[in-house]
């Protein structure tokens, strides 16, 4: 029984603080500080800059690359796998049940806009009304090399329920029911940003993906009033036993308390010691340790 146990509620690997270290950026004239645990996995990528100069024109243009609707420059992205406890004499390599990504990244806030990335309300606005124009956009033509990081894909849902509604007409009350429900399972529903505080900080929180996988839980805080950072954490655990998945909530919740932001005043990062006796906690209080120590 005890097996059994271990196999559908424990877990081995997730993000896991005591082999953590802090990763420094210079964002313009501030120091972001992050505590992040080290992962398995290696992806080659070119070293990180001494300095991410905000102020430089045209800076911004030159270093940013897209992610669906999303444009930005990349500052890190660390993966966490979780694990059977308990390993299954199964083929299928590691075993991976279920995995936690982080991506930190800098957003602009663009010239047309016309708005302070300190007006939180506003900042959410546009991060809604963004992800409208995007996915309700023209198609890009069939033929392009590039999809656009699905631009218009809500526009090609739409059209596929127009064109097939009278098949379909005795499922759905109208051809917008039928079309805001395609949207919901297959295609980008609108996110709901809403401003939540974490550890003293005022961000702009909103949940975002693709039909039914809501697996991206996203924080932007401003850096100046035309720059924010922005913390994405991608909960691809939805199918993880409840504990798994405290426990990336956990991790979450650990790496924006321990977050730190602020001008550049000290040439000191603090050392692992200085963290290194605090524990994660789930939702609940308890401790979120790993079996077997991991």
């Amino acid at each position: 029984m005890g097996l059994i146990r271990n196999l559908w509620r424990g877990y081995r690997g997730g993000p896991n603080f005591d082999s953590a270290q802090w990763q420094s950026f210079i964002i313009g004239d501030q120091l972001l500080q992050l505590y992040l645990p080290a992962t398995p996995f290696y992806t080659p990528e070119a070293p990180p800059p001494e300095r991410y100069p905000l102020e430089d024109p045209g800076w911004f243009e030159a270093h940013q690359e897209q992610c669906l609707h999303h444009h930005f420059v990349h500052l890190v992205t660390e993966i966490w796998p979780f694990g059977f406890s308990v390993v299954l004499p199964l083929p299928g390599g590691g075993q991976a049940i279920g995995e936690l990504t982080f991506q930190a990244r800098i957003k602009q806030v663009p010239e047309q806009a016309k708005m302070d990335a300190f007006d939180l309300e506003r900042l959410g606005q546009l991060e809604f009304l963004s992800r409208e124009a995007h996915y309700w956009g023209e198609p890009p033509p069939e033929d392009a090399k590039s999809q656009g990081g699905w631009r218009g894909a809500n526009t090609k849902l739409k059209r596929k329920c127009e064109a097939d509604v009278y098949r379909r007409r005795s499922d759905y009350p109208s051809l917008q029911a039928y079309i805001d429900d395609s949207v919901a399972v297959y295609g980008y529903p609108p996110i709901h940003p809403e401003v939540r505080e974490v550890a003293g900080r005022r961000f702009v929180f909103y949940i975002e993906g693709r039909g039914r996988n809501q697996y991206d839980r996203t924080y932007s805080l401003p850096l100046t009033s035309r720059y924010y950072l922005q913390l994405r954490f991608r909960h691809d655990v939805m199918g993880c036993s409840k504990r798994i998945q405290q426990a990336a909530l956990a991790a979450e919740q650990r790496i924006l308390t321990e977050m730190t932001l602020g001008p550049m005043v000290a040439d000191r990062v603090p050392s692992h010691g200085e963290l290194g006796e605090q524990r994660s906690t789930m939702p609940d209080g308890s401790e979120a340790s790993l079996v077997d120590g991991r």
